[in-house]
């Protein structure tokens, strides 16, 4: 018998397929759809949720819950490859400072991503260089936000382990990822960080990665300024 969150996605997503529900069309409330279909709040959550994540709804705070157009993804094969791997296949070592290494309060955009249970994260924020030039500025800001759960990341130095390498070895290992690319001007603390010009562009990757059941082990932002950067794409055709 199928979940009965997946009984609400379905009749969303019918909705919307139909053109009843166009984009930018506000959702009934989370009250009103318990009440439509019997179910506890926390099971219309999920099903909204999911929908949130899969890029068909999108929340605004204060406001309510909209249809949003949606994202074209080109279908192509991506390894998944830690910073460190990357660099050393190039030739390139890496030096790494830690900036933030904390718990914090897990926003809503972070919560919608790992749950609604989720009301703490763990953030670790780095600068990554090129070793021997570190007069030239950093690769790569890159924040990680990962479960509250996972303690045993704060028996790690940052500086030296790699992220992935630490997931691994406490069996959280990464089984597909999502990346979102975005150009963007860097703001004032990020420029200050990165050694540059304030306005000066930048990609910003962010990267949410999870597990053979679905489940969200890390979301990543990675800026990456392109004064320092490219990008190749090697696609097997």
């Amino acid at each position: 018998m199928a979940a009965r969150y997946s009984e609400i996605e379905e009749y969303i997503m019918n909705k919307i397929h139909t053109g009843e529900w166009p984009v930018g069309y506000m959702i009934p409330k989370e009250v009103e759809l318990c009440d439509q279909f019997g179910v506890s709040r926390s099971t219309v959550r999920t099903a909204m949720l999911r929908l949130v994540q899969e890029g068909h709804l999108k929340r605004v705070k204060r406001k309510g819950t909209f249809v949003t157009a949606p994202r074209v993804l080109e279908d192509t094969t991506v390894f998944i490859e830690s910073f460190f791997n990357e660099m050393f296949r190039r030739g390139i070592e890496v030096e790494t400072e830690v900036l933030e290494f904390r718990y914090m309060e897990a926003t809503e955009e972070l919560a919608e991503k790992f749950g609604e249970d989720c009301t703490k994260v763990i953030k670790l924020s780095r600068l990554r260089y090129a070793k021997d030039s570190f007069d030239k500025g950093p690769i790569v800001l890159t924040t990680s936000y990962l479960p509250e759960g996972d303690s045993f990341l704060f028996d790690y130095d940052f500086t030296k382990a790699s992220l992935t390498t630490a997931l691994n070895e406490h069996k959280k290992n990464r089984y597909s990822m999502e990346k979102e690319m975005t150009a963007l001007a860097l703001g004032g603390r990020e420029s200050h960080l990165m050694g540059m010009k304030e306005g000066s562009l930048a990609m910003l990757i962010t990267s949410i990665t999870k597990n053979d059941k679905g489940q969200v082990i890390d979301v990543t932002e990675s800026i990456y300024p392109l004064e320092r950067n490219k990008f190749v794409w090697k696609l097997k055709l």
